[in-house]
């Protein structure tokens, strides 16, 4: 019974790694890294850290702005998972 416990909670750690860099690789490939780190100081832009759960919901809503957001390229739905990453960061 403990061997089962154990392989879950390895595999929801995997899973939740496997998330974590599968959404920064998205922020890399959309073109978000480009003027916001994901943590630490600021670039051009915020760090994406520093957003919350409304701020990643509002810079994605801003992401039509072709003034701030030229180079981004993200569907609909690479924005939703985009922003539920950042409204998870702390």
């Amino acid at each position: 019974m403990k061997r089962i416990a154990f392989v879950m909670m390895a595999a929801l750690g995997l899973a939740v790694a496997g998330t974590a860099q599968a959404s920064e690789d998205l922020a890399k490939k959309s073109g978000c890294l480009t003027c916001h780190n994901v943590s630490g100081a600021k670039k051009m832009a915020p760090a994406l850290n520093t957003y919350g759960a409304k701020g990643a919901e509002a810079i994605l809503a801003g992401l039509g702005d072709k003034k701030k957001h030229g180079s981004v390229k993200a569907s609909d739905d690479d924005k939703k998972a985009l922003a539920k990453w950042i409204a998870g960061m702390k």
